[in-house]
Formats: structure tokens, C-alpha cells, sequence
């Protein structure tokens, strides 16, 4: 009798567990429906999704970097421009050098002369076998004509035509 019993027992436990399994299978199946691929696919989707949309939003942070930096640019430019002449200037007047140049047939037409298309002549002149050109900023020159330069012996590029120190 007792073997009988375990053998029961044993069945019992058996169509228990069973019983456990396909409640649960069959619960799980309730919950989520759709099969193993169709849940990745679609976890997959949602995964695409999300990128695309941090995307697009990246692409919008860079768009309004560049809207601000190209609205930015003439502003800071107008900025610079009068520090870097006023700089040049002043470096020129109290530590320049004198060479001689030569205006080129390089023509800078005037921004604010749009009717008679007013022009000047460019010049350059050479410094330890480097050439340096700058705009003369004077109507009243010819191709070929040679000018004095003063010009800044440790930077070059802070240069213009030489300006008698009583004008």
C-alpha cells in the first residue's frame, strides 16, 4: 500500500506540474499574444523609431547652430574690422619698417561705388623671399608705379602705403 500511495503521489505531483504549465502557457499566451519573431520586430520598429526621432533632433540643433553663426557672422565681422585696423595703425605708427613695392594690375573695386565702378590697385612686395599683397586704397596709382611701404617687421600682413607721420 505504501508503494501505491508513492505512485500516486508521484502521478499527482506529475499532472500537477503539467497542469502549472499549461495554466502558464496558456496565461503567457493571453499576456502576449504574438510570437517570439513578431515581438522583435516590433521592438525592433520602436528601436528604429527612436533613433530616427534623435536624429532629427540632432540635425535641429545643428540647423539652429548654423542659423546662429551665419546670423552672427557679419556682426562679429563688423566688429573685428575697425579692432584690426585701428591695431594696424597704431603698430604701424610706432614700430614700422620701410621697403619698396610695386602696385599690381590686381583691381579692388570700391563696395560703395556701384555707378562709376571706382576701383584701386593692389601692391605687393617681398620680404625674405615671401611675397606680401595688400589693397593701396588709392585711386591716384598706376600699374607699375613703385610705393614705400611701412610695414611691421614681426608680422608682415600689418602693412599699408607709407604715410608721412605729419598726415
Amino acid at each position: 500500500m505504501h508503494g501505491l500511495m508513492k505512485g500516486a503521489l508521484i502521478v499527482l505531483l506529475y499532472s500537477y506540474s503539467e497542469y502549472n504549465k499549461t495554466i502558464r502557457l496558456y496565461s503567457t499566451q493571453k499576456l502576449y499574444p504574438h510570437s517570439n519573431s513578431e515581438l522583435k520586430i516590433k521592438r525592433n520598429n520602436l528601436l528604429m523609431k527612436n533613433k530616427q526621432k534623435e536624429k532629427k533632433k540632432r540635425f535641429e540643433k545643428i540647423k539652429a547652430y548654423l542659423i546662429l553663426i551665419l546670423l552672427c557672422s557679419p556682426i562679429l565681422y563688423f566688429i573685428y574690422l575697425p579692432i584690426y585696423t585701428l591695431t594696424r595703425d597704431v603698430t604701424l605708427d610706432n614700430n614700422s619698417e620701410i621697403i619698396k613695392g610695386v602696385v599690381l594690375n590686381e583691381k579692388n573695386y570700391l563696395w560703395n561705388d556701384k555707378v562709376n565702378h571706382s576701383f584701386t590697385y593692389s601692391y605687393e612686395f617681398r620680404i625674405n623671399k615671401k611675397t606680401y599683397k595688400n589693397d593701396s586704397n588709392k585711386k591716384d596709382l598706376s600699374i607699375g608705379d613703385s610705393v614705400l611701404i611701412e610695414y611691421y617687421p614681426k608680422f608682415p600682413k600689418f602693412n599699408r602705403i607709407f604715410k608721412k607721420k605729419g598726415k
